[in-house]
């Protein structure tokens, strides 16, 4: 199930969004669920898993530039395309989420290649088995934002909480096996993806923007696995 939303002021836009989105069921083959959302407020309000959010430029009294910030760091928005009437906001569109960005009217062929984008990525997703106070958790490694060695413990931030674990931090980045997970010191290992900004001594996680020290024995091998993620991650997200 792929959970899609729609945020447009405009009834009618909405309308003729949600009916190329249903169309593309021919090709995709996947089940959807569409919800519609009339404004931005309405849209932070939500505490619905969204996979791929459809989001318009002008919304009235605000904008989907304004909110792009909270959205890259909800937990509960995978992926942002946006719809604008105007093609001059594309490059103030752009972040971590953003995989498209198309002028209205938007086009079948556009929706069903950011469809499949998160239908590939949804499924590449990795899940991670943890055990909180005795109680197991699955956590997406998306939502993790870095790791922090405390003795014989770990102590997990993620985008919404931290949990503190069992056993040592070198035990789990084997334990989660992601290329993802980087050590920048001795003591702490952060998620690429959870990566606002980036210099030769310090990382700016999103969220909450913490700033990071980088360890002079790690900074050379960081600077190298952020710039492949970097490449990667920004090939073929633009439509």
């Amino acid at each position: 199930m792929i959970f899609i939303a729609i945020c447009d002021d405009c009834e009618a836009h909405r309308n003729q969004i949600k009916k190329l989105v249903m169309e593309t069921k021919r090709q995709v083959r996947e089940e959807y669920m569409v919800l519609e959302y009339d404004s931005a407020e309405a849209l932070l309000e939500n505490r619905k898993m969204i996979d791929l959010l459809l989001l318009d430029i002008e919304l009235g009294g605000s904008s989907g530039i304004d909110v792009l910030g909270i959205l890259e760091n909800s937990c509960f928005i995978r992926k942002i395309a946006f719809v604008s009437s105007y093609d001059e906001y594309v490059f103030d569109a752009f972040g971590e989420k953003t995989i498209g960005y198309a002028v209205k009217p938007v086009t079948e062929e556009q929706i069903e290649k950011w469809i499949g984008i998160v239908i590939r990525e949804k499924g590449r997703e990795r899940l991670i088995d943890v055990w909180v106070d005795g109680e197991r958790q699955i956590v997406p490694l998306s939502n993790i934002k870095y790791l922090e060695a405390e003795r014989n413990y770990t102590r997990i931030h993620l985008r919404d909480k931290v949990i503190f674990v069992s056993d040592r931090l070198a035990a789990w980045e084997r334990r989660i096996d992601s290329e993802m997970i980087v050590r920048i010191r001795r003591d702490c290992s952060v998620n690429l993806m959870s990566i606002k900004s980036a210099s030769r001594d310090y990382v700016i996680i999103r969220g909450e923007g913490e700033k990071i020290r980088i360890g002079r024995g790690y900074k050379n091998q960081f600077e190298q696995n952020y710039r492949t993620y970097y490449i990667k991650m920004l090939k073929g997200r633009m439509v």
